[in-house]
Order: structure tokens, then C-alpha cells, then sequence
């Protein structure tokens, strides 16, 4: 009687997260949707919010909060000059990615964040972030290229960092 209560037990909480799936991909789609109608840092604000939400939502699913952690990361790149205003963005993209590293420790995807955020961190004052965060992307790089070598953007990040070192160092 135990094993059948059991099992009617782990079958209904198997259909359960199974229709919370459909929703899920459903929500994501239309929210990746609207990338292509941000324009300006408010855009990309509300857009990275509503990732958040979902996060909140979805405790076991790393996309929103990877997708957060963009909208703040490119949200630093748009503001022209105040950098405490850029530090303040990537600040709020920091506590997704250290969440994201905890949950997909071998996502490449989490490690090319990673970097683009290191990026970020050094563009905002370059002369005394340079040597600490340029190390620091491309540890990041590394460790995206060591779980997954034929990842796209890994690939591409690692090539504009040796890119700009090589125009750096002459």
C-alpha cells in the first residue's frame, strides 16, 4: 500500500513540474522577444526586471537570471559617463552570475558572461582596472573554452580580447 501511494505520490509531482514547463518556454520566448525593442538603458531595465521575475519564479531554470545579468552588463556599455552608475549595473549583474556559476558550474554560456562582465568592469575605468580585470576575463574565457572549445561566443570573446591585447601591446 506504501509503495502505491508512493508512486501515485511521485507520478502527480512529475505532471506537475511538467506543466509548469510549457509556461515556462512560453514566458521566455515572448520576454526574448522584446530584445529587439530596446533601445536605451530603461528598456533593457525593465527588460532585465521581467527576467528577474521569472527567476524568482523559476528557482531551477539559470536562463533568466543569465539573460538578467546581460540586460545590466550592456546597460553598463550604454551609460556615457558615470561610472558609478555603470559599477552600480554591473553590480546588480554580479549577484546573477555568482548565482549562475552555483547552478550551471559547466555551462560555457555562464563563464562568456562571466568574461563580458570582467569586460565591462575594466571598460568603466581602464587605467586602474586593466591589469586586475583583463586577468580575470580571461580566466573566465578559459574556463568556457575548457567545457566547451566549439562554443560561438566563447570563441568570439576570446578573439576580440586577443584582438585588443595585440593592439595594446602593439
Amino acid at each position: 500500500m506504501k509503495k502505491i501511494i508512493l508512486s501515485i505520490a511521485v507520478v502527480l509531482v512529475s505532471l506537475a513540474s511538467m506543466a509548469q514547463k510549457p509556461e515556462f518556454l512560453q514566458t521566455m520566448g515572448e520576454v526574448l522577444g522584446q530584445f529587439s525593442t530596446c533601445r536605451n538603458v530603461s528598456d533593457f531595465q525593465a527588460l532585465g526586471n521581467k527576467f528577474q521575475m521569472i527567476a524568482n519564479v523559476e528557482k531551477d531554470e539559470w536562463l533568466p537570471l543569465y539573460y538578467h545579468a546581460y540586460c545590466f552588463i550592456v546597460m553598463s556599455f550604454m551609460e556615457p559617463t558615470d561610472a558609478v552608475k555603470k559599477d552600480s549595473y554591473l553590480d546588480e549583474s554580479e549577484k546573477s552570475i555568482a548565482k549562475l556559476i552555483a547552478m550551471a558550474p559547466n555551462e560555457a554560456e555562464v563563464f562568456t558572461l562571466q568574461s563580458f562582465y570582467f569586460t565591462a568592469r575594466l571598460v568603466v575605468n581602464p587605467m586602474e582596472r586593466g591589469q586586475e580585470f583583463s586577468g580575470l576575463s580571461g580566466q573566465a574565457i578559459g574556463k568556457a573554452l575548457a567545457n566547451d572549445p566549439t562554443n560561438p561566443r566563447a570563441r568570439l570573446m576570446k578573439l576580440q580580447m586577443d584582438l585588443g591585447a595585440a593592439k595594446f601591446f602593439g
